[in-house]
């Protein structure tokens, strides 16, 4: 297993494209996203390469219906 790396950022939903980009140039200088969750991604070291990042947001309802 190569290096790994956490990063905090918080972003909203209607930055995603921003968000987006960010996560390609991390790519493109080899850091590799391997998870993520509210606030915090990580990355693994590993060969630069170039992927394309795009989040889908979904509304959970707790309610019945």
């Amino acid at each position: 297993m190569g290096d790994t790396k956490t990063v905090f950022r918080l972003y909203g939903a209607w930055n995603g494209e921003k968000e987006a980009a960010w996560l390609g140039g991390m790519s493109r200088a080899g850091w590799h996203l391997i998870s993520c969750g509210l606030g915090y991604y990580r990355f693994e070291k590993a060969e630069p390469a170039e992927y394309i990042y795009e989040a889908d947001f979904a509304i959970l309802s707790g309610g019945s219906e």
